[in-house]
């Protein structure tokens, strides 16, 4: 995990460099936020179950006021409870959901609700 860590680190697109605001590990899960101008990207790495929703849940609340940006090419599994939060963060305000994994992919599709999502390649491509 500690690679997808500093993939961000020293970014120098259009918008500037990133600075992180939070971090959250535990044993199967990380969390790290970083800002820049109006956006907030959200890296997700490990699994969003149950154990991980309290605090996956405060950290995208933190940031409803901005656009957030999920970058989930680090995520290994998610549950319903993840999903929701995911879910209920794109009803709330601007979303971009980067890097998806191909689980998530089919999950999406098999909900029906993979054509609703702003979905991307790359954090990149979603800041293009």
């Amino acid at each position: 995990m500690a690679a997808a860590e500093n993939r961000h680190e020293g970014d120098m697109s259009p918008l500037g460099p990133w600075a992180e605001d939070s971090a959250f590990s535990a044993k199967h899960f990380r969390l790290v936020s970083r800002t820049r101008d109006q956006y907030t990207l959200i890296t997700v790495e490990g699994e969003i179950d149950a154990l991980a929703e309290p605090a996956f849940r405060d950290l995208v609340e933190k940031h409803l006021t901005r656009h957030i940006l999920f970058d989930l090419s680090g995520l290994t599994f998610i549950d319903s409870s993840g999903l929701q939060i995911l879910l209920d963060a794109h009803r709330r305000t601007e979303t971009a959901f980067c890097a998806p994994t191909p689980r998530l992919l089919r999950l999406l599709t098999q909900l029906g609700i993979l054509n609703r999502l702003h979905l991307y390649d790359s954090v990149e491509d979603a800041l293009n």
